[in-house]
């Protein structure tokens, strides 16, 4: 397997920038000669300038070879000046706005190092030397397209600290805005950006087979870059004022209004995604907000004396 790998030019080319890694090349001209060409083919790869082409390539080497790497401390050692880490950093957001970069499951960690990771497509591309691997692919039905949201979402949340994570949500779920309702609540004003998330989350739970939703837990897992979010979307909710239950994007499922306990994708989003959606010849399921149904064959025989 490590011959096959060297024999990649892409491997070789970001091998060549790990031994430098410690040698400030962006300072030291002759280290910088050295790597040159090997920065141009990592560039050409990723479509960035060198000196983040350089930061991603010792990267992308560490996290291959199971290494913790520390993003700050490597352009350091690589001689980045301070305007540098600003450019890097706008280009690393990019990189989490794709998926490409992403949170760590180390949660706990103490240190800078190792907090995030690059996706699996992103080593899958480096491994296969195959730049088409890195573009995002729209599905052409809405059902696969909201499994790659889904997806996209699960890994965003395992930063839930993060304040820019509703915003990259939103950015990756863009690019699927060619379908019909998705482009419809991007683009509805009155709807907050994290109703948004919290609305494709529950439409891309679903179509993986979820049916019920605690709000009581899920609305704080998008409160990172609002905190107020879940009481003002509760307030909203009990006085009336949420479209997103009036208007059937949402559904109380329990037999008590305002219970976030149980909650359930509307019919609203049902149509629009096919599910559920009973036959024409189906008497259409009906779902009480303030009563229980009982089923005539739920009914318990009682014997009455008068």
């Amino acid at each position: 397997m490590k011959t096959n790998l060297l024999q990649n030019p892409l491997i070789r080319n970001l091998s060549a920038i790990y031994e430098m890694k410690d040698r400030e090349i962006f300072i030291n001209k002759d280290y910088y000669e050295k790597v040159q060409t090997d920065l141009i083919s990592i560039q050409n790869f990723f479509d960035v300038d060198e000196k983040t082409a350089a930061l991603v390539a010792i990267l992308v080497c560490e996290q291959i070879s199971g290494q913790k790497f520390n993003v700050y401390k490597t352009m350091h050692n690589l001689g980045f000046e301070p305007v540098d880490y600003l450019v890097t950093n706008t280009i690393l957001k990019e990189f989490k706005n794709n998926g490409w970069l992403m949170a760590s499951d180390l949660i706990y960690s103490k240190s800078n190092a190792n907090k995030e990771v690059f996706s699996k497509e992103v080593i899958n591309a480096v491994i296969n030397n195959d730049k088409a691997l890195l573009e995002i692919k729209i599905p052409d039905n809405i059902i696969e397209a909201m499994l790659k949201i889904g997806k996209f979402i699960k890994i965003a949340k395992k930063d839930s600290e993060n304040e820019l994570m509703v915003e990259i949500i939103l950015t990756y779920v863009s690019k699927f805005s060619s379908f019909f309702i998705i482009n419809s609540i991007l683009n509805n004003q009155k709807i907050s950006n994290s109703e948004k998330v919290l609305l494709f989350y529950i439409m891309s739970s679903t179509v993986a087979g979820a049916e019920m939703f605690d709000l009581d837990y899920d609305l704080d897992s998008f409160s990172a870059a609002d905190p107020s979010f879940q009481y003002v979307f509760k307030n909203d909710v009990r006085s009336g004022k949420s479209i997103l239950f009036s208007e059937g994007y949402l559904n109380f499922s329990g037999a008590f209004m305002a219970d976030f306990s149980e909650i359930m994708m509307g019919d609203f989003l049902r149509e629009h995604l096919q599910i559920g959606l009973p036959d024409a010849a189906i008497k259409k399921p009906f779902y009480p907000k303030l009563t229980s149904v009982i089923k005539p064959d739920e009914i318990i025989t009682k014997k009455l004396y008068f």
